[in-house]
């Protein structure tokens, strides 16, 4: 089941239960914002979302918090990052030392006065009780995105904030297992959701523009009329549902 809402998600998630884990990719803080240039020859584009504030940090993880199983994982910059956790320790929660996701090929600073910026921060966090003996185990303090350049970085991201879909299938196979209901309240160009899909996970989201929203479903279409029977864990989910 995948099932990708219009809207913004505290109304269009507002009748989801419980799930099994958050994966959600918010906005990032002004910071990032201010730096993302219009017009610019660059690969940078012109975001069509607000920014991110400490408060709606507080207001997602009190809400996702209250009904979800296992683990809360968002990406964001350093500055948001420290706000995800403190709201994330504000609700109770156990919260990891950040998980970097490590851009190959990312876009050098212009101006040339500095490093350029190579990761996203992923906060992780779950409840304070003990998993599930299926459910332990180590997992990586890190993910690399795939090496590409120019028009191939942007079809491969749908989406400005977008995240590679190979990372994206790591993350969903280290943080759930087959069956689960994974939620992405802020979908973007669906690139969880497809991961989940890929690997016979369930998710649930919602995207409030409805251009990306659109173009998100299209994808999710096109992916669900080729099923990839390959993978070991969507055979499975395939298998459940036809029988």
């Amino acid at each position: 089941m995948i099932d990708l809402r219009l809207g913004d998600w505290r109304e269009s998630l507002a009748d989801v239960g419980e799930v099994d884990a958050v994966i959600g990719d918010w906005p990032f803080s002004s910071r990032v914002h201010s730096g993302q240039r219009a017009g610019s020859s660059t690969r940078k584009t012109t975001l069509c979302y607000d920014e991110l504030c400490e408060a709606d940090t507080v207001e997602a993880a009190k809400a996702w918090t209250a009904r979800t199983r296992y683990w809360f994982l968002v990406f964001s910059d350093h500055l948001a990052q420290r706000w995800w956790e403190s709201a994330l320790l504000g609700c109770g929660w156990y919260v990891f030392a950040p998980v970097l996701a490590i851009r190959t090929c990312p876009t050098p600073r212009m101006a040339g006065d500095g490093p350029t910026s190579a990761a996203d921060y992923i906060t992780v966090a779950r409840r304070k009780r003990r998993l599930p003996a299926n459910r332990r185990g180590s997992r990586p303090g890190y993910y690399m995105t795939k090496h590409m350049n120019g028009n191939a970085y942007a079809e491969e991201r749908y989406h400005p904030g977008g995240k590679d879909i190979g990372m994206m299938r790591e993350i969903v196979r280290d943080y759930t297992l087959p069956g689960d209901l994974i939620a992405d309240p802020v979908a973007g160009g669906g690139t969880t959701l497809l991961a989940a899909y890929q690997t016979g996970r369930r998710a649930i989201g919602a995207e409030l523009d409805p251009a990306t929203h659109a173009k998100a479903q299209a994808r999710l279409d096109r992916a669900m009329a080729q099923p990839h029977l390959f993978d070991p864990g969507l055979q499975r989910a395939v298998q459940e549902r036809l029988v």
